[in-house]
């Protein structure tokens, strides 16, 4: 056994033996106003605000990640001195909020059962491959690949601090303390190595929470778990199945996940097209910076000069050459094949057009806009858009006339929709959400978890702040 192996195996085992930061964490007190200013050694830029439900990369208010896990065992089996037994019969039921709401139920072994959406943008979440894939893992790796799912759609922010609470229920405490343990950890060790800062709230709840939930029997955690299996797997299939009668009422439904979605779709977009304005004013200036260095003029950018042997032996002109060729490809990671230019004329012209996009703020008041509103801008921004070389799907432009007649029509209509916005999201955020970034330690997380204590008293009065 090498040294490296001996380090690794020396430190699982202190692990083993130590709580984790975050639980210290969120055992510390809430402590008064008063008590939380003298207390306060140093801020960081967590902004106590309300979480907007959908996912912006940019925006006045943060998004601000949710997660609640639910958790529960079943144990009706009987204790006896005082001790952790191992119950006759486990089963549990995990919640993840994040805004997608997801439910899942694992067997005795931890291992998951059954996916259920609990809120629209669940489906869009929840792909048939996510659930496929689900089925079957354990219950805190479940959880950890819907929160890295979840990124990769856009409802985590990597330049924010996020938070993320795990709500408990179990038969017993041993067994509370060990999944709520491993689902924290898998969540953590997901983010720290995106170097993201995700702060994980604990909390234990009892039987009759989970039963309340449901309108099941007071502390009969099977029949609520029970009564979660049997659901339908998709949100809106459990909207139809309550609402056999209630056409109206669906219409309703469609029309306003319609229209959020579409706002969502919009904001997203315009948020990534910003962005990309900031990157090609980046290129500009290095072309321009080699354009004046090489004395050429306009003809002596980067394009003109990149294959020239007369400059590759100037380490001046090769440190020009290494910035621009990170700037672009952080370009066409983020547009991939949507922006072509090969003179800085070509350059001035994309860059004039992103500027002018930006400068029409298309999107303006579009929060508050009824859906007709939208439907009559609707063309304009498209058209807009266009101009940029970025398509909005026609599913989704479909979707916006489309009007269920019958509840088949409502199923049919809303899949559409989720499948049609998974992609769009995915299209967005995935490459900014997956950019290499440096892995934080766990020092980095501990420092984070601190500096909240530090600032509201603890992890619950800092999630307490942000609703």
């Amino acid at each position: 056994m090498d040294e490296k192996e001996l380090k690794r195996l020396l430190e699982k085992e202190l692990d083993a033996l130590t709580p984790s930061m975050s639980e210290k964490v969120r055992k510390a007190p809430v402590l008064k106003t008063e008590e939380k200013r003298e207390k306060s050694a140093h801020k960081i830029d967590v902004r106590p605000v309300k979480r907007n439900i959908r996912p912006y990369i940019y925006g006045a208010v943060a998004a601000v990640l949710v997660i609640a896990i639910a958790l529960a065992v079943i144990i009706p089996g009987v204790f006896g001195g005082g001790e952790d037994v191992t119950p006759t019969y486990s089963a549990g039921y995990l919640r993840m909020d994040i805004n997608p709401s997801v439910e899942i139920v694992y067997d005795s072994n931890n291992k998951v059962t059954v996916v259920k959406s609990a809120n629209s943008d669940a489906d869009v979440l929840l792909s048939d491959e996510l659930r496929a894939q689900l089925k079957g893992m354990p219950v805190d790796q479940a959880a950890a690949t819907i929160a890295d799912e979840a990124g990769k759609l856009g409802y985590i922010e990597p330049e924010e601090q996020d938070a993320l609470k795990i709500t408990v229920v179990a038969g017993t405490d041993k067994q509370s303390e060990e999944v709520a343990s491993k689902a924290t950890a898998a969540i953590e060790n997901t983010f720290m190595e995106r170097g993201i800062f995700v702060a994980v709230l604990a909390v234990k709840e009892n039987a009759d929470w989970l039963a309340e939930q449901y309108g099941t029997v007071s502390g009969d955690l099977k029949q609520a778990v029970n009564g979660v299996a049997e659901k339908a797997d998709n949100y809106f299939q459990q909207l139809a199945e309550k609402n056999q009668n209630g056409l109206e009422a669906l219409r309703q439904y469609y029309e306003k996940e319609v229209f959020e979605y579409l706002k969502d779709l919009l904001e997203a977009e315009c948020a990534k097209i910003s962005r990309t304005r900031v990157i090609l004013h980046e290129i500009k200036s290095i072309n321009d910076d080699i354009s004046e260095y090489t004395g050429l003029g306009w003809f002596g950018g980067y394009w003109e000069t990149v294959n020239d042997e007369k400059w590759q032996s100037d380490p001046a002109m090769v440190e020009k050459f290494e910035r621009m060729e990170s700037a672009l490809k952080k370009l066409y990671d983020l547009r991939e094949d949507d922006i072509t230019f090969s003179s800085s004329m070509g350059l001035d012209t994309v860059v004039g057009l992103y500027d002018e996009f930006v400068n029409e703020d298309w999107i303006s008041g579009l929060g508050n806009a009824t859906l007709d509103e939208l439907k009559g801008k609707l063309d304009d921004i498209v058209n807009a858009l266009k101009s940029l070389n970025v398509q909005i799907t026609s599913a989704i432009r479909d979707a916006v006339a489309f009007v269920p007649s019958t509840v088949e029509d409502f199923l049919d209509g809303t899949e559409n929709v989720i499948n049609g916005m998974r992609a769009e999201l995915s299209d967005i955020y995935y490459e900014y959400y997956s950019e290499d970034r440096e892995e934080y330690s766990r020092e980095d997380y501990d420092d984070f978890y601190l500096a909240i204590v530090n600032e509201y008293g603890s992890l619950e009065a800092y999630w307490n702040s942000r609703q």
